[in-house]
C-alpha cells in the first residue's frame, strides 16, 4: 500500500515537473525570439539593412534553437554586405546570455574597397560560434571555430584544416590608451596560402597561435576613423605570446605592435628560433636577400644559437623588429611589410 502511494506520488510530482518545465520552455522560447527581434531591430536603427526568412523555432526541452534561412547583412554605408545560406542560433532555456551559433553553407562578404567591390567566399565544412553578454546586454565574448574552410575570391584560394578564435571584452570600456579594449587569441592549424602569395618559407603554415590585448579606447563610427583615432590616440597590441610552425622554421615570441602613419606594422619582439638556418637557405632561394649574406648571416647566428639542455635543434634569441615598413630579425632584413590594404586610412 504505501509502494502503490509513493509511486503515484512520484508519478504526480513527475508529471508536475513536466508540465513546469514545458510552460518554462515555452515561456523562455519567447523570451529568446524577443531578444533576437530586439537585437536585430536595434541594428537596424542604426542603418544596418538585414533581411532574412520567416524565424522558426525548436529544440524543445532541453534548448531553444531559432533558425535563419537566407540571412544577409548590409552595412549603413554600404561599404561590406554579407550572405549567407542559413543560420542556427541556440540557447539553454535557464541561461539566455549565452548562445550558440551555427552557419551552414557558403558564407559570401563583399567589401567596397578603393571604389571596387572585393569578394570573398568562404565555405566551411562545420562553423560554429559562442557568443556570451553581460547583464546589460553588451557583448562580453565570442568565439569562431571553422574545420575545413575554403576561402576563395578577390584573395585567392586559400584553405586551413582548422580556424579558431576568441574574442573577450571588458564590462566597461577602457578610459586611457593604457587599458585593455579587447583580448583576442587565434588559432590556425594546416593553413595553405594561395599560390600568388610570396611565401618563402613555403605555402603551408603548419601551426598559428597567437594571444593579442588591444589597448586604449576604441569608438564608434566607420571602421577606417575608429582605427586611425586609436591609432593616434596611442594605441597598441601587446602580444603575450605568438608562436608559428612554418616549413622547417619555428618562431616563438612576445612583443608589442602598433600602426605608423602609414598603417604599417612597427613593433619590437623577443623571439626564439628553431629551423634559423633553414629559414635563411629559403630566403636566399626566393631572392629576398643573396646566398652570400645568408650565408654570412647563417655563421654569425650560429655564434649566436644555443642547443636547449633537453636537445635538439639550436634555439636563435634575437630580438624581431618592423619599423619604415621593413621587418628585421637582429640585423637582417626578412621582408617589406606593406600597409594594411583592406582599409585605407583616411586622408
Amino acid at each position: 500500500m504505501r509502494f502503490g502511494k509513493s509511486l503515484l506520488i512520484a508519478i504526480l510530482a513527475s508529471l508536475t515537473i513536466a508540465v513546469a518545465h514545458s510552460g518554462y520552455w515555452y515561456y523562455a522560447r519567447g523570451l529568446a525570439l524577443d531578444l533576437i527581434a530586439g537585437w536585430l531591430d536595434a541594428r537596424r536603427d542604426e542603418g544596418y539593412r538585414i533581411a532574412h526568412d520567416p524565424m522558426q523555432s525548436e529544440g524543445f526541452p532541453f534548448a531553444i534553437r531559432v533558425l535563419l534561412a537566407q540571412p544577409s547583412v548590409i552595412a549603413p554605408d554600404g561599404s561590406w554586405r554579407w550572405q549567407g545560406a542559413r543560420l542556427a542560433l541556440e540557447a539553454q532555456p535557464w541561461n539566455l546570455h549565452r548562445f550558440r551559433l551555427e552557419a551552414h553553407g557558403a558564407q559570401d562578404l563583399t567589401i567596397e574597397r578603393e571604389g571596387a567591390p572585393y569578394r570573398i567566399t568562404m565555405e566551411p565544412k562545420e562553423a560554429t560560434s559562442i557568443v556570451a553578454f553581460w547583464r546589460d546586454g553588451q557583448p562580453k565574448s565570442a568565439s569562431v571555430l571553422l574545420r575545413e574552410v575554403r576561402v576563395s575570391g578577390d584573395p585567392g584560394d586559400w584553405q586551413a584544416a582548422e580556424v579558431w578564435i576568441e574574442a573577450t571584452r571588458p564590462e566597461s570600456p577602457p578610459a586611457a590608451h593604457t587599458e585593455t579594449a579587447l583580448t583576442l587569441s587565434v588559432a590556425g592549424a594546416g593553413v595553405e596560402l594561395p599560390a600568388h602569395v610570396a611565401a618563402p618559407l613555403g605555402h603551408m603554415i603548419e601551426t598559428l597561435r597567437g594571444d593579442f590585448r588591444l589597448l586604449g579606447l576604441v569608438g564608434n563610427g566607420p571602421v577606417e576613423q575608429v582605427v586611425e583615432r586609436w591609432r593616434r590616440d596611442g594605441g597598441t597590441v601587446e602580444v603575450p605570446w605568438l608562436r608559428v610552425v612554418w616549413g622547417r622554421v619555428d618562431l616563438r615570441a612576445q612583443g608589442s605592435m602598433a600602426l605608423d602613419e602609414d598603417w604599417r606594422p612597427m613593433g619590437a619582439f623577443s623571439a626564439d628560433i628553431r629551423g634559423y638556418a633553414a629559414g635563411m637557405d629559403a630566403l636566399a632561394d626566393t631572392a629576398i636577400i643573396e646566398p652570400k649574406m645568408a650565408t654570412m648571416a647563417k655563421i654569425g647566428l650560429a655564434l649566436l644559437a644555443k642547443r636547449p639542455p633537453e636537445g635538439g635543434d639550436p634555439v636563435l634569441t634575437v630580438p624581431v623588429t618592423a619599423q619604415s615598413g621593413q621587418l628585421y630579425a637582429g640585423p637582417v632584413r626578412i621582408s617589406d611589410l606593406p600597409r594594411i590594404r583592406f582599409l585605407a586610412p583616411p586622408r
